[in-house]
Order: structure tokens, then C-alpha cells, then sequence
């Protein structure tokens, strides 16, 4: 084989890769950009926090049951308890999974298929949560305090559960 030949070859092969990989390089890498997921952060978390604060609006027998409209108070403890959370459960919690309930708290919840789940209902103090976990585990506490600065240790052990499968950036 003559270098002609070898460098003709490799600029034929080159230009296959670029034909098929490279659109698809450029998609991969424009998809995950950091710009990218600041603004993905950004649009989940004012969806994620109109939506509560939406709740406030309800009115007295919202459900045609005797609902109890959410009060500011519960919806900023909603809002509070979400800033603790790490990043991480913010980017798999859907705003259509959170919902306020008749008894004026808000519950929030993560889905792994369908039956694994993290619930969590959030009145003006305190939350309690429930967890059914791929490993067939349940976890739950009726009593976790809202005042604090961290998130609940047991609760984020049971989301760390349920997205055990996932990598740290996904």
C-alpha cells in the first residue's frame, strides 16, 4: 500500500464517520450542555413553583367534597422543603406529581415504574412520606420536622433508593 492510497483511505473513512456520527456528536453534546440544563433546572423549578403557589388560589369545597384551599403557609413550606432537596430530585419530579390534597397540605411524589414511588404530604410544619422501593423496601415516617436546615436524612436515603439505578449526572 502506497501513503496516497493510506491517507485517501483514511479521509474516505473520516468523512463516513462525519456523514453518520458527527449530527449525532453535535445533537449529544448541545443536549447536555450546561447552558442546556441551567435553563431545564430553571423552567422545572418556576413550573414546579407556579403550581403551588397556584394551590393557594383554590377556593373552600374545591373538590365538591369540603376541600380545604392550601394556605400561603403550607405552599411556602412546600417551596422551602423543595430547596433543600438535591438537585438531583428536583430534575425527576414532575409537576403534574404534585397535587394538593382536601385537607389543605400538598403531596409530591417520584415514580419509578409502576409500582416504586417516594410520596411525600407537606402540611404548614410537618411532612410525612411513604416509600415502596425497587428492592421491595418500604420506608416510612409520619413525623418529620420542617424546620430544620437539612433534608430529611431518612427520606432522602429513600429517594436515593429509588433512583439507585441512575448515575450522579443523569
Amino acid at each position: 500500500m502506497t501513503i496516497s492510497y493510506q491517507r485517501e483511505e483514511l479521509h474516505r473513512l473520516i468523512d463516513q464517520l462525519d456523514e453518520k456520527w458527527l449530527p449525532k456528536v453535535y445533537e449529544f453534546l448541545h443536549r447536555n450542555s450546561p447552558e442546556k440544563k441551567a435553563f431545564k433546572r430553571k423552567d422545572r423549578w418556576s413550573a414546579v413553583r407556579t403550581k403551588i403557589q397556584s394551590f393557594t388560589r383554590l377556593k373552600n369545597n374545591w373538590d365538591g367534597y369540603g376541600a380545604i384551599p392550601v394556605s400561603p403557609e403550607v405552599a411556602d413550606a412546600c417551596l422551602n422543603f423543595l430547596r433543600l432537596l438535591p438537585e438531583s430530585f428536583l430534575e425527576h419530579l414532575e409537576p403534574e406529581n404534585i397535587t394538593p390534597t382536601p385537607y389543605s397540605t400538598v403531596t409530591i411524589d417520584w415514580e419509578h415504574g409502576d409500582s416504586h414511588f417516594v410520596t411525600v404530604e407537606i402540611g404548614k410544619s410537618k411532612a410525612n412520606f411513604f416509600a415502596q422501593l425497587p428492592s421491595g423496601k418500604t420506608m416510612e415516617n409520619e413525623h418529620l420536622d420542617l424546620a430544620g436546615k437539612d433534608f430529611p436524612a431518612d427520606l432522602l436515603e429513600a429517594l436515593q433508593h429509588l433512583f439507585a439505578h441512575l448515575s450522579p449526572t443523569q
